[in-house]
C-alpha cells in the first residue's frame, strides 16, 4: 500500500529554496515535514541537539556503509579488469618472444 501524500500550495522560491536547504543538511522536504506534523501532534519531542545527533549518526552510518559496499564494487571491478589486462599482456610478450625466436 502506497503512503499517502498530502499536497500543499506553497511559493515557488519558497520551496526551492526549503528543499536546498534540507538537502544541504542530509535531509528530505518530507523527513522534515512529518517531523514537525509529528512534534505538533506531541507524538515526537521537539527535536534535541541529542535526538538530532542520533539521528545523523544514523544517516551517516547508512551513507558510510552504501559507500563502503560501492568502494568494494569498485575494488573488484579493478581487480578483475587489472588481472585480465595482465594476462592479456602476458600473452603479448610470450607471442612476441616466439616471433623472436624464431
Amino acid at each position: 500500500m502506497a503512503t499517502p501524500q498530502f499536497n500543499i500550495r506553497i511559493d515557488s522560491d519558497l520551496k526551492e529554496r526549503f528543499l536546498e536547504k534540507a538537502k544541504q543538511e542530509g535531509f528530505t522536504g518530507s523527513d522534515l515535514i512529518v517531523r514537525w506534523v509529528k512534534t505538533y501532534l506531541g507524538e515526537m519531542p521537539e527535536t534535541s541537539l541529542p535526538a538530532a545527533t542520533q539521528y545523523l549518526d544514523e544517516r551517516v552510518g547508512e551513507a558510510e556503509s552504501e559507500l563502503q559496499a560501492r568502494i568494494e564494487e569498485l575494488e573488484n571491478n579493478f581487480e578483475s579488469r587489472f588481472e585480465k589486462a595482465r594476462a592479456e599482456l602476458a600473452a603479448l610478450i610470450e607471442e612476441g618472444m616466439g616471433k623472436q625466436a624464431a
